[in-house]
């Protein structure tokens, strides 16, 4: 596909991609891409046209633009001179109300932008504004209800109240570093607002900047003081208020009580080399929505939630995950997907395995418990025909009748330290049926002394390795391992 190269066609599209990625443009040219018939792009440069009839007023030593005057662009490239003086500012309403102009395209030397200049643009679509503006007015871009993202310079160090108001299409806002303010009701009404970037050298935000933005929900934060201060949803001109997922720099220490308390699911995230504490308000473990969600508490004073979710790796399969605080209940509302759950992940939090968890999930082949987990019930794992990797939690002092009964692809266990008490006889040995658990390592000096030969930890076993911190150990260790 090859763009047509009228000018007035082409400038909306390829400005669209600029301003999303620069602060600085040039307003000599533009990129331009063609695509080959084979396939391969290139990028070519198309010279801008700088706007002529545009009205301007003289001050001491520059000019400023105050009107649209004659000029009939759609795409507005404002000059670097007039009449060999430099071109420094936009006065109030220099365009505003216009319903013609596409494009806006400021050059470096534009210090200031007035109060309503281009208010109720109402077919204004990009603008590039580069480093070394310093001051936005009032109402600036209110009403530009097709502007759809704005890159803010970093130089801005005044920003009046309302500037980007009632931005009805606007959906995105980044900040570059450097800015250090936003002002009051900034973005009041912008309801289509669903992204925004914090630098970390912002400090303030006004009151109600983000008044009504209903669907603001990733906000992306490097600046410390904005991360501390958000200790409610009306903190920071509500910012956080209708947020899912929070994105705060990895390197800041102090997190406002509202992100901490209501986004309780924290995660790593790269995000343009940068990492980020990744907080949501669910468990964000998966790239998709959770299919199923369960409340899988034992008592009202516990909270653990189960989440189903379509395995991004096996397009038949399911990944379950468990977070929380407190005791799993010994409810399974997740029988029926049982066969076809491959992957289990158990939050730090919970504090225990419910009996009959993941009987049967036969697909299962590793698993690992926090250790926060320190009781496993009866038959936890039972028929779990494939797992062949367990590792225990370290604060575990439980493991019930039948736990990993039938467990036939297990080789090895490690009992961990704090273990006191097994299902340990024969008939109802937490390990029975695991023909396969040919090496065994025991921490737990309860255990090791305990142990007799009908232990089904030690029917099958070929090698017992017991720590050497313990001093003595039971009939069936002895007696078979000598």
């Amino acid at each position: 596909m090859k763009f047509n190269r009228t000018f007035a066609k082409t400038i909306p599209v390829i400005l669209v991609a600029v301003a999303t990625i620069l602060c600085c443009a040039s307003i000599a040219t533009y990129a331009d891409v063609d695509e080959a018939a084979n396939g391969q792009s290139t990028v070519q440069t198309v010279e801008l046209k700088e706007s002529e009839g545009l009205v301007y007023g003289i001050y001491s030593g520059y000019y400023a633009v105050k009107g649209i005057g004659t000029c009939t662009d759609t795409t507005i490239v404002i000059p670097e001179t007039y009449n060999n003086l430099p071109v420094k500012m936009i006065l109030q309403n220099a365009f505003s109300g216009n319903k013609e102009i596409t494009s806006v395209v400021l050059h470096s030397g534009i210090t200031q932008i007035g109060n309503s200049a281009f208010e109720g643009c109402s077919n204004l679509r990009t603008v590039v504004i580069p480093e070394g503006l310093t001051t936005l007015g009032q109402f600036a871009f209110a009403a530009c209800t097709k502007l759809q993202s704005i890159t803010l310079p970093g130089t801005l160090s005044q920003i009046y109240d309302y500037s980007f108001d009632n931005c009805i299409g606007l959906n995105e806002v980044i900040f570059s570093e450097g800015a250090t303010s936003i002002g009051g009701s900034m973005f009041s009404g912008c309801i289509s607002l669903s992204r925004i970037t914090i630098p970390s050298t912002l400090t303030t935000v006004g009151g109600i900047a983000f008044y009504n933005c209903s669907k603001l929900s990733t906000v992306i934060v490097r600046s410390p003081s904005v991360a501390a201060a958000a200790t409610a949803a009306t903190s920071c001109g509500s910012l956080f208020q209708r947020a899912e997922d929070i994105y705060v720099d990895s390197s800041i220490d102090s997190v406002g009580s509202y992100i901490t308390s209501n986004f309780p699911y924290v995660s790593e995230k790269n995000l343009d080399g940068i990492t980020y504490s990744h907080y949501s308000s669910t468990p964000n473990f998966y790239p998709t929505a959770p299919m199923q969600t369960w409340n899988i508490s034992y008592t009202p004073s516990d909270n653990v939630k189960a989440y189903l979710y379509q395995d991004p790796d096996d397009i038949a399969g399911y990944a379950l995950v468990i977070v929380g605080s407190g005791n799993m209940g010994n409810t399974v509302p997740w029988s029926s997907y049982s066969a076809n759950i491959n992957k289990v992940t158990i939050g730090e939090g919970v504090t225990c395995v419910g009996q009959g968890a993941f009987s049967g999930f036969s697909k299962l082949k590793s698993i690992s418990l926090p250790d926060t987990i320190n009781r496993i019930y009866n038959y936890a794992f039972e028929n779990c025909t494939s797992l062949a990797e367990v590792k225990l939690s370290n604060n575990l002092t439980s493991i019930g009748n039948y736990a990993f009964d039938g467990c036939t692809a297990l080789t090895e266990i490690t009992i961990p330290s704090s273990v006191t008490t097994m299902g340990i006889a024969s008939s109802e040995g937490c390990f029975s049926g695991c023909e396969n658990l040919k090496r065994v390592v025991i921490d737990s000096a309860t255990v090791a002394q305990s142990a007799t030969s009908s232990w089904s930890l030690l029917r099958y076993a070929d090698e017992v390795y017991v720590n050497g911190s313990v001093t003595s150990v039971g009939s069936g260790i002895s007696d078979n391992f000598p």
